[in-house]
């Protein structure tokens, strides 16, 4: 018997295996596939994070078993140039002789690297990208195996939208930093400056010091509002976390902070028209997607733009007195109050509309049943003082006084008090009836 147990145990570890293995997972219809991620910046920054979280879910909602390598470049904190050829070192190192059937780069700073690099390191795997700024085709030049989603910001929408909600605005304080992503941005808006001369004066504080940019929003006047690009590097190299800048601004200014990505909506900051991490992974996946259906690389769509949205923080709105109503269309407002009643007012207010009508109702119907026994008590009362009069009558012999007296005692209260006849304009009539009976 003991072999036998050894048996059923062999049996069960086999079945095991073979259940949780890869082939079994093609097996049942998720084809096995890898796919490398290569981050510009670093783990725990919220825009690489939200893109990170839009690529493992729907790939865990795909058709195919993905398996997932990340990795994180850090090149907010440390310099591209001298950065790369130790990660090209790290890279083929660790991945030597490993294929990935799909790369997806983020950001300007590893697409830079895979274009050196995708050969010597990378066995020429295809490579989808998202969140680039200043696309220009040239950057693929050479790279027929490359395509994906680029950023295109909005800043003319931005200001547009500064000047809408906050009409006397006369200056924009611009705050960049020193890293590539400012950099790209400060020559779009460059561009762009010239149009809102006559309307807005611009302030440019890039690459400051905590100290120096909080005294110099602190000097800034009243009608100004703030266009906060990135504040992640100063210009000796300290990186910083995303809450930093609007925490160093909100500290000396009361200025409006708008931003250009939503995944920078954090306190003190109050929205713009606005790019998504999550949805650059999102849409990057979807190439992704294609590409392992069977499309080839060079079939698929030549690099497209993403949308913007607008994008506002409740908190903010209120601190500035800006009324939802005054929004676009199409707004998403977030950090909003989560009371039971705000969550669900719409139905607060149907509810007691509900019941209100209902009280109303309850009321109406009282009242109506409340005059209907009053009519009906009026009615009986005079039907049966008219019977007693009737009766009364009849009795022969009687004279006027007599059936009077014999009225009124017989007559209850309450029934003249309903009738409200007095007892004074009834006596001649039925004095001259009883006389004319007699």
């Amino acid at each position: 018997m003991l072999w036998l147990s050894r048996v059923i145990v062999a049996t069960f570890l086999v079945l095991g295996i073979i259940a949780f293995s890869p082939a079994s997972s093609q097996a049942n219809g998720r084809a096995g596939k890898r796919v490398l991620v290569l981050h510009s910046y670093h783990q725990g920054y919220a825009w690489t994070d939200n893109v990170t979280h839009a690529l493992q879910q729907q790939f865990d909602q795909s058709d195919f078993n993905v398996e997932l390598f990340i990795e994180y470049m850090d090149t907010k904190r440390l310099q591209p140039k001298s950065a790369f050829p130790r990660l090209a070192s790290l890279y083929e190192f660790k991945y030597s002789g490993l294929h990935f059937d799909a790369i997806i780069c983020c950001d300007n700073n590893a697409l830079d690297f895979l274009a050196k690099y995708q050969h010597s390191v990378f066995q020429d795997s295809p490579v989808i990208f998202c969140g680039i700024n200043n696309f220009e085709p040239s950057m693929l030049v050479g790279h027929d195996d490359f395509t994906g989603v680029f950023e295109q910001l909005d800043l003319r929408a931005s200001l547009d939208l500064i000047v809408e909600l906050h009409p006397s605005t006369r200056q924009v304080a611009v705050v960049s930093d020193a890293t590539t992503t400012s950099h790209l941005i400060m020559k779009q808006l460059a561009e762009v400056e010239a149009e809102y001369r006559d309307r807005l004066f611009f302030v440019h504080l890039s690459e400051l010091l905590p100290n120096e940019l909080g005294h110099a929003v602190g000097q800034l006047p009243k009608d100004s509002a703030i266009l906060l690009l990135t504040y992640l590097r100063d210009r000796d190299g300290a990186s910083y976390p995303a809450t930093r800048g609007p925490e160093i601004i909100r500290n000396h200014s009361n200025a409006p902070i708008y931003t250009l990505w939503g995944d920078f909506i954090v306190d003190g900051v109050m929205g713009g028209v606005v790019l998504s991490g999550q949805q650059q992974g999102s849409l990057a996946v979807n190439w992704v997607l294609q590409l392992f259906s069977g499309t080839a690389i060079d079939k698929l769509p030549p690099p497209q733009a993403s949308p913007n949205s607008f994008l506002f923080n409740y908190k903010e709105l209120q601190r500035l007195g800006v009324a939802l109503g005054q929004l676009p269309d199409g707004s998403v407002v977030v950090n909003e109050p989560q009371t039971f009643y705000y969550r669900y007012r719409t139905g607060v207010w149907v509810m007691t509309t509900l019941f209100s009508w209902l009280i109303l109702s309850v009321l109406f119907l009282t009242r109506a049943n409340f005059l209907r026994r009053q009519a009906e008590r009026a009615i009986q009362a005079e039907k049966e003082f008219t019977e007693t009069v009737l009766d009364a009558i009849a009795v022969p012999k009687i004279n006027a006084i007599s059936l009077a007296k014999q009225i009124m005692t017989s007559l209850p209260k309450r029934w003249l008090t309903t009738l409200m006849l007095p007892i004074s304009n009834l006596l001649p009539a039925v004095a001259l009836n009883a006389t004319k009976a007699l």
